[in-house]
């Protein structure tokens, strides 16, 4: 469902642009050094969760108003990138419809990053990716009771 675009009412001159744009920009960073506390809070929170409810033989615990579930993910990562750029050469080369001269160098302008969605769907289709591996990440999982 799309948002409805919020409109506002624009200042008439162009100095009282500057000075709405600057109380804004000011609000804005405040919430964010707000947030910012929120945010860290919450980190330290579903440390704890993580680092102690395993020791008392629960998965999962439940307050007034929510419950918490300890949830293990495995992620895949890279072990050898020359390897998993080799491979999406080798298949950008089977699957392209033009001969275009791909070359090693045009992979400069990767973000060293994968795309968990897209392995998994390979993974899932019995497709085997040379130089990655799986990495369990341990995360809290939190719904309102």
């Amino acid at each position: 469902m799309a948002t409805k675009p919020a409109t506002f009412k624009l200042p008439k001159s162009l100095a009282q642009c500057v000075d709405r744009l600057y109380t804004v920009r000011e609000l804005r960073l405040g919430r964010d050094r707000e947030s910012k506390v929120y945010k860290d809070e919450e980190s330290a929170l579903k440390e704890k969760l993580i680092n102690e409810l395993p020791k008392s033989q629960a998965s999962g615990i439940a307050g007034s108003i929510a419950r918490a579930t300890i949830v293990t993910k495995d992620v895949m990562q890279p072990e050898d990138w020359a390897k998993i750029y080799n491979w999406a050469i080798d298949e950008a080369i089977k699957h392209r419809s033009k001969k275009t001269g791909l070359e090693h160098s045009v992979f400069d302008i990767f973000q060293r990053t994968l795309v968990q969605s897209s392995i998994e769907e390979r993974l899932e289709r019995g497709e085997r990716i040379p130089g990655i591996v799986k990495f369990p990440v341990v995360s809290v999982s939190l719904n309102k009771v």
